[in-house]
């Protein structure tokens, strides 16, 4: 692994397909670079970069991005879908089939696209109101429309149904999930990449052979799909020519099948047209502070970022109120001396009696029975930081300002949205920036 050229510690999201890459950073700019011979960088160009630069549209409020074959789709804090590159299929949506080197928006405009996913030659996003929309080549049936009829503007799945939560897009395939925990794929099955144990092409959704309520994650790429379900199993199916599948075979499967390491710690996959890579958290439910300050933070702040286990606590809101806890050093040659009492707002822990030497990592852990350390044996000092985890069993709602202390956060597991209470009182939507105060998901 090498640094792009830009290096820095604050990119949050990225995305990679057909000899390009494009990433958002923590500041809501969006980077391309990369193959361009259809203006999939949206520069304006169609000149290849081998190091970043932003889109000609510029902006800070890029929040999510796909990259498909040779063609990009990103989504704005404001709701609106934005798409660049190759058109030769209507993959772009603007009902036209001419590249576009800039970005534009679909034919179908709006503001409330909230996911995007693009494939070969074709996308399919999700809007705030859970419906789902496909539009470009339609050749095995992957806009999941029920015909066969290439389209150049966006289109809904057949069913209408309201309750879509996440979708990927293979080559030329389309699976995704429903608020219900069911997984869905349609389009070309010649490697079993739809999962229902047959190879015959679908034009309307089917759902894996596999079934169930309780899958959380979907990716797919190429001619095979990847998922993991609640229990943070990892399951995989279609092409395995070079062994994507991780089963220790290189023979196709049309139904999921786990890979050979198995687990129950799985919290990400990604899929590429050969190969898979996924994280396998070794220890569940755990915080994690970097030791070294920030860019853009004082000497004497740490950011603090909770990882939560999706199993814990599904459907209800987490929060991370003020309590105690422990911090052990795990890594480098890093010294905390000095326990003081920390205040945090907005999220950031500022401590002011402790001091910082060397350089590596603290982790700190919780359990059902409270913060324990992950590794006494390496445990330098206390630390009180305000970040021990608490439940309020109040699903499918957005936390009033009186609900919440300052620098308090919310988190719907199951719904996969935060909120956080500001210092000036207002309580903000972690996941698009915008305010909310009270109501429904």
């Amino acid at each position: 692994p090498i640094q792009t050229i830009l290096l820095g510690t604050n990119w949050s999201k990225i995305s990679s397909n057909g000899y390009y890459t494009a990433a958002i950073k923590t500041d809501g700019t969006l980077w391309t670079w990369g193959k361009n011979n259809n203006g999939q960088l949206g520069d304006n160009t169609i000149t290849h970069r081998s190091s970043p630069i932003q889109t000609v549209a510029g902006g800070t409020n890029w929040t999510q991005v796909s990259c498909g074959y040779n063609f990009t789709a990103a989504t704005k804090t404001d709701g609106t879908l934005w798409m660049c590159g190759q058109n030769s299929s209507g993959q772009l949506g603007d009902n036209t089939t001419i590249r576009k080197s800039s970005p534009i928006q679909t034919i179908a405009g709006g503001n409330n696209w909230s996911s995007v996913a693009g494939g070969q030659f074709h996308t399919a996003a999700i809007k705030t109101d859970g419906t789902l929309w496909t539009w470009g080549t339609n050749a095995f049936g992957q806009l999941g429309d029920n015909t066969r009829i290439h389209r150049s503007s966006p289109v809904q799945v057949v069913g209408f149904a309201t309750n879509w939560s996440s979708v990927a897009c293979g080559y030329t395939h389309t699976a995704a999930i429903k608020t219900d925990g069911t997984l869905w794929a349609w389009g070309l099955n010649g490697y079993g990449q739809l999962g229902d144990n047959t190879i015959a092409n679908k034009s309307s959704p089917v759902q894996t052979i596999a079934g169930g309520t309780n899958w959380s994650k979907i990716s797919s790429n190429g001619y095979y799909t990847a998922a993991i379900k609640k229990d943070g199993t990892l399951w995989m199916w279609g092409r395995n020519f070079f062994g994507n599948l991780g089963d220790n075979t290189i023979a196709n499967k049309s139904s999921p099948i786990q890979t050979i390491a198995g687990g129950t710690n799985w919290s990400f996959a990604a899929c590429g047209y050969h190969h898979t890579i996924a994280i396998y958290e070794n220890t569940a439910n755990q915080l994690g502070v970097n030791t070294q300050p920030l860019a853009g933070y004082n000497s004497n702040q740490l950011l603090v970022q909770p990882k939560i286990n999706i199993n814990d606590s599904v459907g209800s809101v987490v929060r991370i109120a003020a309590n105690s806890v422990s911090v052990a050093v795990q890594s480098g040659t890093a010294t905390l001396s000095g326990t003081t009492t920390v205040t945090a707002v907005d999220g950031i822990a500022t401590f002011t009696d402790l001091v910082l030497t060397g350089s590596g990592n603290v982790t700190l852990r919780f359990t059902s029975s409270g913060l324990t350390l992950v590794d006494s044996s390496s445990f330098t000092v206390s630390l009180t930081l305000p970040i021990i985890p608490k439940r309020s069993e109040v699903s499918n709602t957005i936390p009033t300002s009186s609900q919440l202390n300052i620098g308090e956060l919310a988190i719907n597991i199951d719904d996969k949205k935060g909120f956080i209470k500001k210092s000036d009182g207002t309580v903000l939507n972690i996941f698009n920036g915008k305010v909310a105060d009270g109501g429904s998901f």
